[in-house]
C-alpha cells in the first residue's frame, strides 16, 4: 500500500499494478458474495439489472463491468453496463422433450 500512497502523492511515476489489482479483487469479492448476483469475469449480472427473454431457451441479462484503473488524478473505479446471454434453467426432461420434438417433428 505504501507504493500506492507514493503514486497517488505524485512521488512515484509508475502505478503499482499489483496493489491496484489486489484492491480490484477485494472490490469484486464484495459484490460476488450476494446470492442475487452472478459473476462472469469482471462483470456482474442480476435480475435486478434487467433480464430479457430470447427465443431458443436463452435470456439476455444486463449487468455491470467493474475495474479499478490508475489515472493522472488518482484511482478511478470504472463501471460500465454490459449484457450477456444465459441458458434458461429447465428440467432435463423438459429440455429433452423439446429437443426430441424439434428434430423428430413429433406433434
Amino acid at each position: 500500500m505504501r507504493d500506492l500512497e507514493m503514486f497517488l502523492a505524485g512521488m512515484q511515476p509508475n502505478a503499482p499494478l499489483d496493489t491496484i489489482q489486489a484492491l480490484d479483487i477485494v472490490l469484486r469479492e464484495c459484490l460476488s458474495n450476494s446470492n442475487a448476483i452472478v459473476q462472469v469475469g469482471r462483470s456482474f449480472f442480476s435480475d435486478d439489472f434487467g433480464r430479457y427473454n430470447l427465443d431458443g431457451g436463452l435470456d439476455i441479462w444486463r449487468g455491470i463491468y467493474q475495474s479499478l484503473c490508475p489515472t493522472q488524478m488518482g484511482l478511478s473505479l470504472n463501471l460500465n453496463t454490459t449484457a450477456t446471454s444465459f441458458i434458461k434453467p429447465v428440467l432435463v426432461t423438459q429440455f429433452a422433450s423439446r429437443l426430441i420434438g424439434k428434430y423428430l417433428q413429433i406433434n
